[in-house]
């Protein structure tokens, strides 16, 4: 099932794990997921764990700006899309391309009238000190 809880943002959480590294004994990684995590996620990263979901940015989407304390990689696998960054700085990303994401406050932006699909895996870090607070 989907989760719609982002405006103009369709979220699939394929699979998510509450340790690291992941206890795949008894099916315990499987029964987790599914107790806590579909359709719907309380946070967009798993402390302690890994998130592997797909985006679904519907054109003309506004941007959400966020942080996660998390190692996030984005694979764009259709569409275009602006990556925005709190200090002003931009980049647009077509299929195929990868963003790696370190914790920094950003956002997301369909670029153009198609919408965007976006593949992430998220694995769990320390929280980032930004001037000397952690965010």
């Amino acid at each position: 099932e989907p989760d719609n809880k982002i405006p103009q943002t369709t979220l699939w959480h394929l699979h998510t794990t509450t340790t690291f590294p992941a206890n795949l004994n008894d099916e315990v990684d499987l029964k987790e997921h599914y107790a806590n995590n579909v359709p719907s996620m309380n946070t967009l990263h798993k402390s302690g764990g890994t998130v592997c979901r797909i985006v679904d940015f519907a054109p003309g989407n506004i941007p959400f700006m966020h942080r996660t304390s998390s190692l996030d990689y984005g694979v764009v696998l259709q569409g275009k899309i602006e990556y925005f960054l709190d200090d002003g700085a931009s980049r647009v990303f077509g299929p195929g391309e990868v963003v790696i994401q370190r914790g920094v406050m950003h956002g997301w932006k369909t670029a153009g009238d198609e919408p965007v699909r976006m593949l992430f895996v998220l694995s769990d870090a320390q929280p980032v000190e930004v001037a000397g607070e952690t965010k």
